[in-house]
């Protein structure tokens, strides 16, 4: 499977939670069948060529890097009452919770409403289960994490949610206990509206990818709020996403860089 940047990856990862077997089972054939590798070319190359930056080099994804992103998958009720829609031909509504990252910061302005991440992962379920009434809802703060979220979160999710994809590693700074409280207090409220299925999707800093794989990895902010959503998603059975493992997976350390506008945000092919 092709992907013209880190993004349309996770889209893929994004969606396999979404439609993941609720038994154990090889990924979906789908994924990365010769035919879906050439539509995302296809794609790609029709998205970018309206655009003002350079297409990206096409690079392959396979099941086992994407997989490595996966760090869990939300509890099998999840799956099944999300199937159950899609397979019923009902659309789905999905809201993505976050900062900067979320708003597309690091894409030129002309390009944020198409490459985004959000709506990377949004442009493939409708290319799976295509639905004319699928929606999407990108909101973010620049500098919010999930303390601003948790007290007026739900103000930006209605009732009908099925899906909230949240992004707060780069802005939760607090000291980790406090992440963990406000993380749970979002979530807690999210699951007790009805919302059928949280993701949280982590990106990191430029400098914290030096350290993957090394002892001062553990140290990193990144790592230590992955954690925290982590052992939440082990608490409420939700999905816990990754970008480094599966970023690193592919490009050496010494080539990060080209994934980074700055310190914090994905460049145009970070995204």
């Amino acid at each position: 499977m092709s992907g013209g940047g880190l993004a349309l990856a996770l889209a893929l990862a994004v969606l396999l939670l979404l439609v993941a077997p609720v038994t154990p089972q090889p990924w979906p054939l789908r994924l990365d069948s010769d035919r879906f590798d050439l539509e995302f070319q296809e794609w790609l190359r029709a998205v970018f060529a309206t655009s003002i930056i350079p297409a990206p080099t096409l690079l392959r994804w396979s099941p086992e890097a994407l997989a490595k992103a996966v760090l869990q998958l939300p509890a099998p009720a999840s799956q099944q009452r999300i199937q159950r829609r899609l397979e019923a031909g009902l659309p789905l509504r999905i809201v993505a919770i976050g900062g900067s990252i979320t708003a597309g910061v690091g894409l030129p302005p002309a390009l944020r409403p198409t490459l985004r991440w959000a709506q990377l992962v949004f442009s493939y379920l409708n290319r799976t289960y295509p639905h004319p009434d699928h929606d999407m809802q990108s909101v973010s703060v620049n500098g919010a994490g999930s303390a601003f979220f948790s007290t007026c979160g739900l103000a930006h999710v209605s009732p009908q949610t099925d899906v909230v994809l949240t992004e707060f590693a780069i802005n939760d700074r607090e000291l980790p206990h406090l992440v963990t409280f406000n993380y749970d207090v979002l979530v807690r409220a999210l699951l007790q509206q009805g919302v059928a299925m949280v993701v949280s999707l982590s990106w990191m800093q430029r400098e914290e990818m030096q350290h993957y794989d090394t002892p001062n990895w553990r140290k990193t902010q990144t790592y230590r709020n992955v954690a925290v959503y982590h052992r939440a998603a082990q608490r409420h059975g939700l999905g816990c996403l990754f970008v480094a493992p599966t970023l690193l997976h592919k490009v050496p350390k010494r080539r990060i860089s080209g994934y980074f506008a700055g310190l914090w945000h994905p460049s145009p092919r970070g995204h």
